[in-house]
């Protein structure tokens, strides 16, 4: 590894465990009072379990397939209405990305065939 990129990941978790290493020696667990475990054993003690956390979000009755909390999240409605131009503009950048990648000659003297015989049936209908 470059040592600029040494640094960069130094940086990153010093800056990143600077609050857990904050919590762990005023608490004397890195995750507050959350109890953390591994099967059976206990890493860190706590008064609180995970399922104690679970019951106060929004995520354990957020139902994912339910349009009705999607509607509530403001979601639905521009997703049902900008859905075609979002999947068009993906398209338009799929296609130019193609020209950037190393496809064989066969390959594209096959779908350009494909595409050619396609239209020309379009055409005739």
């Amino acid at each position: 590894m470059a040592p600029e990129a040494l640094f960069c990941l130094g940086a990153a978790l010093f800056i990143g465990s600077f609050k857990y290493v904050k919590i762990w020696i005023s608490v004397g667990n890195p995750l507050g009072y959350l109890e953390a475990s591994l099967g059976s054993w206990k890493i860190f003690t706590g008064n609180r379990t995970p399922a104690d956390y679970n019951k106060t979000t929004l995520w354990s009755i957020f139902a994912v397939t339910s349009r009705a909390d999607w509607r509530v999240t403001g979601w639905m409605g521009p997703a049902m209405r900008f859905a075609f131009p979002f999947i068009t503009m993906l398209t338009i950048l799929a296609a130019q990305s193609i020209q950037y990648l190393v496809v064989p000659a066969w390959i594209i003297e096959i779908f350009g065939a494909l595409l050619i015989t396609n239209a020309k049936a379009i055409t005739m209908v």
